[in-house]
């Protein structure tokens, strides 16, 4: 059975895959270290799902595909987690959140009042970044910290709810997800990190709060 392909799966599209197709493989093999804690099946026609903490997934169209974005992760570590160390304290993330905006909107020169944590007030960042982009590196030890803390207090306006952390064993920093008020869980980090990292030349952080909003 050819499955079509699709960036993102919903947790009822990977539970469907999973129950209804046949021949699906588990390839835990492809985890790129023992850090990574994610679910890695190969589907009959060769394309690669990661089921996420969450339950939803993102595919891949090929076991290369995967390989050739897992070997370009070097803004991280061989062994470390997307979010390294950035949030060992799930209370001292909380409490720094407007903190975090003040010094995004700081850095990319946006009025801190026009980053009123509405959908819209993504394209004005993807705006900024477009005039001028720190180094990948720089990107990721700092920016990211602060795009992960704005996309979840969007996502809390737009559907409501709360955050809420993830830890598994071994690792340094929390995961961040917003738990919305029906109930769904969004990813604040992991498609955001997968975005900039591999178009970081053209990415778009809007596209990556739509898509998570309409799951």
């Amino acid at each position: 059975m050819n499955i079509k392909y699709k960036e993102h799966l919903t947790k009822k599209e990977v539970k469907s895959i999973l129950q209804n197709v046949k021949n699906v493989k588990r390839r835990n093999d492809l985890r790129y270290d023992e850090t990574d804690t994610f679910d890695y099946y190969m589907l009959p026609d060769g394309k690669i799902i990661v089921v996420l903490a969450a339950g939803e997934a993102t595919m891949y169209h090929s076991e290369q595909e995967l390989i050739d974005i897992d070997e370009q992760q070097d803004v991280r570590g061989d062994k470390e987690h997307v979010l390294s160390n950035l949030i060992p304290d799930q209370r001292v993330f909380l409490n720094s959140i407007n903190e975090y905006v003040e010094k995004l909107a700081l850095k990319l020169q946006i009025p801190l009042s026009s980053l009123n944590k509405t959908l819209g007030s993504i394209k004005l960042i993807d705006s900024a970044y477009k005039k001028k982009r720190p180094s990948k590196q720089e990107f990721f030890n700092k920016d990211y910290l602060y795009l992960i803390a704005y996309l979840g207090e969007v996502y809390i306006r737009e559907k409501g709810g709360n955050w809420i952390f993830k830890k598994r064993k071994d690792e340094v920093s929390y995961e961040p997800y917003i738990k919305s008020s029906d109930k769904k869980i969004l990813d604040t980090f992991f498609e955001l990190f997968k975005e900039c990292y591999e178009d970081y030349d053209t990415f778009s952080i809007y596209n990556v709060a739509s898509v998570e909003l309409m799951r």
